[in-house]
């Protein structure tokens, strides 16, 4: 039997979802350390706007459960040190991001491929806030890996009230 906080911890999310991946089908380079997003397998309220490659909060939408995967690939060679992905937010139009999770991942320099979970954070939102995956450092994070594949690279979000 499932329990009632269990319950009421999956309807607080069910205003709907988004999940983004690349559907680039090899690495492609950061702009501006900044993933970029070409492709959604979900996005039932329409929040990702493909021009700027953001996500903004609908209307209606007061909570979000939001996760990331950034798959760092070594191709052509990067510096050693630590990698990270962060899952950024914007109250003010894009003024200024503050980074709301961050997974990190030691890389060794060379072409290794390094996975880069950042870790799952329920928050408070209010519509129009914004959010961006950014990664770096600048010359230890190269390239992006999508390879097609919504495993590989992707950002998602649940929606509640």
């Amino acid at each position: 039997m499932i329990s009632p906080g269990a319950i009421a911890a999956m309807q607080q999310f069910q205003l709907g979802e988004l999940w983004l991946y690349g559907s680039y089908t090899s690495s492609q380079a950061l702009s501006s350390q900044r993933v970029v997003w070409n492709a959604e397998a979900i996005d039932t309220l329409n929040a990702f706007s493909p021009t700027s490659s953001i996500v903004t909060v609908p209307a209606g939408v007061g909570s979000a459960r939001v996760w990331a995967r950034v798959r760092h690939d070594g191709q052509g060679g990067s510096a050693a040190g630590t990698v990270f992905a962060r899952i950024q937010r914007s109250t003010n139009g894009g003024s200024t991001w503050d980074t709301i999770a961050e997974g990190t991942a030691s890389h060794p320099g060379g072409t290794p491929d390094q996975t880069i979970d950042v870790p799952e954070a329920n928050i408070a939102v209010s519509p129009g806030h914004q959010f961006r995956v950014l990664c770096g450092p600048s010359g230890t994070f190269g390239l992006v890996s999508y390879g097609n594949d919504p495993s590989r690279t992707f950002l998602r979000f649940e929606w509640g009230a």
